[in-house]
């Protein structure tokens, strides 16, 4: 029962901390980490999975996960939301390019991997390896803006996908002024390009998924978290939802 509290407590104390850690020597490193979801270790990853519950929970409600899902979660981390909220997909499977992440997941997921039911892989999100019309849905939370190619991303994404298939992405994306595509945004420690739903639609568009649509989903949860993503100036977490069409091919 001392769990959450103790949670909580530990949160609080993170968000107390940003404003000094913010003006310290090699403190934007640190948090950098944390806002990107790559905090080291067990720690650092139950922090990530604390901080990240709002998206998390929001792609859970929107994905609709069905026992004949067979779900990749792209840049998975240490598998929360493989462990958590898709337990009831009939196969999940993680990826990611972090090998400490990976073991982790592994060790969380054993018992489904001893089954059959459960894959985690160290690999490129660009270089999936998995053959074409693998998979029922992909998801990819808090890392596409991250990737050095997103459309390779999203090509091998659509790729992967069976026809008929679902893909739920995050792009950070913005309600920017019309004819605005990006600006420059700044998150807890790091700065990044912010993208409109338009742009975010197009790329997916430009992928071969059909129909695009974007939900936007507001932030819930306690006041620590509600605070936590607050730093980064974000009050929506944008879900863009591309279907591969029946009768499509491997490539877009």
């Amino acid at each position: 029962m001392r769990r959450v509290p103790i949670l909580a407590g530990v949160a609080a104390g993170a968000v107390g901390a940003v404003a000094w850690a913010a003006r310290s020597p090699g403190a934007a490193q640190v948090w950098e980490a944390a806002s990107t979801g790559v905090a080291p270790g067990r720690v650092g990853s139950r922090l990530n999975s604390l901080g990240n519950g709002p998206t998390y929970r929001a792609f859970a409600d929107v994905l609709d996960v069905r026992p004949e899902d067979e779900l990749l979660d792209v840049a998975c981390g240490w598998g929360e939301f493989l462990v958590t909220y898709a337990a009831g997909a009939g196969r999940v499977v993680g990826v990611d390019l972090d090998s400490t992440k990976v073991g982790l997941a592994r060790e969380r997921l054993a018992e489904r991997i001893a089954e059959g039911t459960a894959e985690v892989v160290e690999a490129d999100a660009a270089q999936l390896p998995w053959p074409d019309d693998s998979f029922t849905a992909v998801t990819c939370m808090d890392a596409f803006p991250n990737f050095p190619a997103g459309e390779a991303g999203l090509a091998e994404f659509f790729r992967v996908l069976r026809p008929g298939g679902r893909a739920l992405i995050s792009f950070a994306a913005e309600r920017l002024p019309e004819g605005v595509e990006s600006r420059p945004a700044r998150g807890i420690a790091s700065t990044y390009t912010a993208i409109s739903e338009e742009a975010a639609r197009c790329m997916t568009e430009s992928a071969g998924f059909d129909p695009v649509t974007v939900s936007w989903v507001p932030i819930t949860g306690g006041r620590v978290v509600r605070a936590l993503y607050g730093l980064a100036r974000m009050v929506e977490i944008d879900i863009v939802i591309g279907l591969k069409p029946s009768g499509a091919d491997g490539a877009a």
